[in-house]
């Protein structure tokens, strides 16, 4: 893979100014007044595309930028962020100041300052989405811009069918530290739930639909650490159950051989339809 940057270095009445894009993954920096050694992101590269599984964590960081005034040994940064849909260009998120509330003190003259979002996007395989960060000096006119465009997708280690019936996204969530498990690593000692979102066609009688849900945790020798089977004979709301429906897994402290492998289904038992899945996952204590 061969990487070129353009980068152009400006001095305009003792002012730096920098341009810099790179062309194997779309980003552009830009910076007036205010310089940064080393950009640093997550993120997987796929055809020359930055690319988050759905609900992982973006993390932008800009190490030694510097240039910001000092007043009395202290430097005042502000960081925006805005989070662009490619199709339409929508505003998705925006948040005019990380550090407004910060008590942080930034007294050294380069500065290592982070930016972090969760991709809680619809993944696509054609939809770009681009994050805009603005870092500027609040005692100055110094800003440094980085726009970022990326890609979302879901979780190609969770292998799904499903029969006559329609579903957004499935994917595991830690409850205990509220985010979504990306990695395939699951706690011993956190909750765990597999959600299911915008799930439909399941056949409605009275306003509900009367699902059951059968769930095998399994570890490399083929030991039982999960079993899970539920039948909701008095049904779920129909809304309800399609924005999400979800099974809460909580696991033993017993020992557990990796890899493990946990399988689901979530079958109508009103009519044929189902969705069945499973996911190879590796147990931490």
């Amino acid at each position: 893979m061969i990487i070129i940057l353009i980068l152009l270095t400006l001095s305009q009445c003792g002012v730096d100014s920098s341009f810099k894009k790179t062309w194997s993954t779309g980003i552009i920096e830009h910076g007036n007044g205010l310089l940064c050694e080393d950009l640093v992101l997550n993120g997987n590269i796929q055809d020359s595309t930055i690319t988050f599984i759905y609900g992982e964590q973006i993390e932008v960081e800009f190490k030694g930028i510097k240039g910001f005034n000092r007043i009395d040994n202290i430097r005042y940064p502000g960081m925006s962020i805005t989070m662009l849909n490619s199709i339409g260009g929508d505003t998705l998120r925006y948040e005019n100041d990380v550090f407004k509330k910060s008590t942080d003190e930034f007294s050294n003259e380069k500065l290592d300052l982070s930016a972090t979002m969760i991709a809680h996007l619809e993944p696509s395989e054609k939809n770009f989405y681009e994050v805009c960060i603005r870092v500027w000096d609040k005692k100055g006119e110094g800003e440094y811009i980085v726009n970022i465009p990326f890609k979302v997708r879901s979780n190609d280690k969770l292998e799904v069918e499903s029969n006559n019936c329609d579903y957004e996204r499935i994917y595991l969530w830690d409850q205990s530290n509220n985010k979504a498990i990306t990695n395939n690593i699951i706690s011993q000692t956190d909750l765990t739930y597999l959600l299911f979102n915008g799930v439909t066609e399941f056949y409605i009688e009275n306003d509900k639909v009367y699902p059951t849900a059968n769930v095998r945790l399994t570890d490399y020798k083929d030991s039982t650490i999960i079993v899970i089977d539920r039948e909701f004979k008095n049904g779920i709301n129909f809304e309800e159950f399609s924005k999400q429906f979800y099974i809460e897994m909580l696991l033993d402290q017993g020992q557990a051989v990796n890899p493990a492998t946990l399988s689901f289904q979530l079958s109508d038992s009103k009519s044929d339809a189902f969705i069945r899945g499973k996911i190879e996952l590796e147990i931490k204590k």
